[in-house]
């Protein structure tokens, strides 16, 4: 049988704990578990990045400060940019994480220039010591401040223009009804038949369920489904080195912070 709708996703994981016969249906409250099950595991597998088989890329102009906030409602003079379902400045999708941001060059000309910014922890974004500079049209380092439900991305120098290119992680939708199509990349079908069969094996009961699959076996098979799909979206290994070259002062400081601090080359 062809998988073409979330119910048959489910009558196989079904099927895979021993809980159906063939050809025959399970009843309705089991079947909605079972969806409810998929919409917990997808839950939790977007919050893992090689669960993930592609990085959206949006582009967001510049049109002026940023309303992002602190916890305690600090705007670091308009560096900050609200990105979430309901954010002032980029409506989408909040990103769990981010895996990359360009400036995206486009007062420069015809032709948009990417220039790579530096991605910077939220402590070493404390430690800048003036933020409240001129705004221009080029920032050089970004940290990312992953609030509810809508995240900040802090930016430093301010900009006024130009515009901001966000490399994030994708994000895995379960369907929302039994009778909804669903159809992804290859290997997924054996992570959502397993994982769910795994998530629903104790929901099926014993005097319902006769010949009962080993949960280890169920396990292993999951495991095995998902480590092939991780593999296949595991990002490329890259190689970064934050220490000076040839310098008189031995140090563990990025380039950025010794900049800003005065120290020497």
């Amino acid at each position: 049988m062809a998988l073409a709708l979330a119910s048959d996703y489910i009558y196989q994981a079904l099927r895979m704990c021993g809980q159906l016969r063939p050809g025959y249906q399970s009843n309705t409250e089991l079947m909605t578990d079972g969806l409810t099950q998929w919409q917990m595991m997808y839950d939790g597998f977007n919050a893992e990045r090689t669960m993930q088989y592609h990085e959206p890329d949006y582009v967001f102009p510049i049109t002026g400060p940023g309303h992002g906030t602190t916890g305690n409602g600090q705007t670091f003079f308009g560096t900050g940019y609200q990105i979430g379902p309901t954010a002032s400045d980029f409506v989408a999708t909040r990103p769990p994480a981010i895996n990359r941001i360009n400036l995206y060059q486009t007062s420069s000309g015809a032709q948009p220039t990417r220039l790579p910014m530096a991605q910077i922890s939220m402590d070493q974004w404390m430690n800048i010591a003036i933020i409240g500079i001129t705004a221009i049209n080029v920032a050089t380092v970004f940290a990312y401040d992953p609030q509810w439900p809508n995240a900040v991305i802090w930016v430093w120098p301010p900009l006024n223009g130009n515009s901001l290119e966000i490399f994030t992680w994708g994000e895995l939708t379960p369907p929302a009804n039994l009778s909804d199509a669903y159809s992804a990349p290859p290997g997924y079908q054996d992570v959502v038949v397993y994982r769910l069969a795994q998530r629903l094996y104790h929901l099926c009961t014993n005097d319902v369920l006769v010949h009962k699959v080993p949960f280890g076996y169920l396990c292993g098979q999951a495991a095995k489904a998902v480590a092939k799909v991780k593999a296949i979206n595991r990002p490329m290994p890259k190689l970064a080195c934050d220490f000076q070259v040839g310098n008189r002062v031995s140090s563990a400081e990025c380039s950025w912070s010794l900049l800003l601090t005065g120290q020497p080359y």
